[in-house]
């Protein structure tokens, strides 16, 4: 989910084949539920209510309030442990507020939802998002922040390969020396069969 590969994202196919066939859920861990929260922001509130409340700040670029938040978090290095997102109605509609809902849930905390003046409260709905949803230690290895929650890893033929040949490390990455080592032990299999019919065609002359 989502756009941004520092948070990490899937693709998956649907296969029409059978109508009656319905695939299992995949269940995944992005780095703002593993370490910590998720912002949601009301953009009803921002784009409808206040505007229709206050006419004369229809328009005002302060209202692209997830946009901004965004840009902040990243230049702070908060964004993947803390994503703010827009959302549709939270049905609190507060007048000449906007409606944010924080879910510490990487934290383990409740979830709380706050009312504030989206164009006098910049500052403190950035500093409460931090405060709340921010990773309490710094983030690991076994948690990094550019971490996806897929891993790749080899086709087990390839492994056969390269354990039975035994490459040193410094061959592990290179096709042409896999292929190398595998012509040269194939042609050593070769050469014993070769010798081990000769003795016997020998032996068999001399009987």
């Amino acid at each position: 989910m989502g756009s941004n590969p520092t948070v990490g994202s899937a693709s998956f196919s649907y296969s029409h084949a059978s109508s009656e066939y319905v695939s299992e859920p995949i269940e995944v861990k992005p780095m703002w539920r593993r370490a910590g929260g998720l912002a949601l922001v009301c953009e009803k509130c921002l784009n409808v209510r206040f505007p229709e409340d206050f006419p004369e700040h229809a328009g005002d670029e302060r209202l692209k309030l997830r946009e901004w938040l965004k840009d902040r978090l990243k230049a702070d290095g908060h964004w993947g442990a803390v994503r703010a997102t827009g959302t549709t109605c939270l049905d609190v509609c507060a007048v000449g507020r906007v409606t944010v809902l924080l879910d510490p849930i990487g934290r383990g905390g409740e979830q709380r939802c706050l009312v504030f003046d989206p164009l006098e409260d910049r500052e403190l709905i950035y500093e409460t998002i931090v405060r709340e949803l921010a990773p309490l230690a710094p983030l690991t290895e076994e948690a990094p922040h550019k971490a996806g929650p897929l891993v790749l890893r080899r086709p087990p033929r390839e492994r056969r390969l390269t354990d039975q040949l035994r490459v040193p490390m410094s061959f592990q990455g290179s096709s042409i020396s896999a292929r190398f080592f595998s012509i040269l032990r194939f042609t050593r299999w070769s050469a014993l069969s070769i010798d081990f019919t000769w003795r016997l065609r020998s032996r068999a002359i001399s009987w």
